[in-house]
């Protein structure tokens, strides 16, 4: 049997987060155990993520500018530090898009993905919000969001999005759930309901692709 490779993303990560983590499983044999490498997305730059193509973490990258949300929100100067960044994922999408390396779809994804993560850091935070919205465009996305769904209705294949869709939301929702990602955020990322991500939950438990929390002490079996 083989397994698949497999990190931790890291979110939020400071000088005590390790580089590597240890998966144990006990098996009739004997137990066994290995290193999984750690992915922090403070240690990408966004031109290091699309070179490498690690589109999965834009949407997560707002977070190297949690620390500096109440300050962008009164300096006009912070704020165009941020829009800048927003403006080169804007543009860097959008040629990928142009190259066909990337569907419409995909863009569309990851521009909406991003915009969540960022609502629910900086809610507080009014002329942060409007600033990002002014660069990525919410009318824009709306009107994409149209056109993907008219698209694939005019071409008969909108059942084989949903199912695109689902998958694809399952393989976030399991790095999710590998990074710790608490079950409220991923449901407004994947759109997944909450039992259908406890079931993935307990089938990456019974699996070992995850430990499971210790109720009473919140640490990892």
């Amino acid at each position: 049997m083989e397994f698949p490779h497999a990190s931790v993303l890291f979110l939020r990560s400071n000088k005590n987060t390790p580089d590597n983590m240890k998966i144990y499983m006990k098996t009739p044999g004997g137990d066994v155990s290995y290193d999984i490498p750690v992915m922090k997305v403070q240690n990408y730059t966004l031109k290091e993520i699309f070179d490498k193509n690690l589109l999965f973490l834009i949407p997560f990258y707002i977070f190297n500018h949690e620390s500096r949300l109440k300050e962008y929100n009164t300096s006009p100067e912070g704020l165009e530090i941020l829009k800048k960044e927003y403006g080169y994922i804007k543009n860097r999408l959008e040629q990928l898009c142009t190259e066909y390396k990337i569907d419409t779809f995909t863009r569309f994804t990851i521009t909406k993905m991003l915009k969540i993560v960022l609502e629910n850091l900086a809610r507080k935070y009014k002329n942060v919000m409007e600033g990002v919205n002014e660069v990525m465009g919410g009318k824009i996305l709306d009107y994409e969001a149209k056109q993907i769904r008219n698209e694939g209705i005019e071409q008969g294949i909108e059942q084989g999005i949903e199912q695109g869709i689902e998958q694809a939301n399952i393989a976030s929702a399991k790095k999710m759930l590998l990074g710790n990602m608490q079950i409220s955020l991923i449901m407004e990322f994947t759109n997944l309901p909450k039992e259908k991500l406890e079931g993935i939950k307990a089938e990456m438990i019974k699996n070992g692709q995850l430990k499971e929390k210790d109720k009473n002490k919140g640490n990892l079996l």
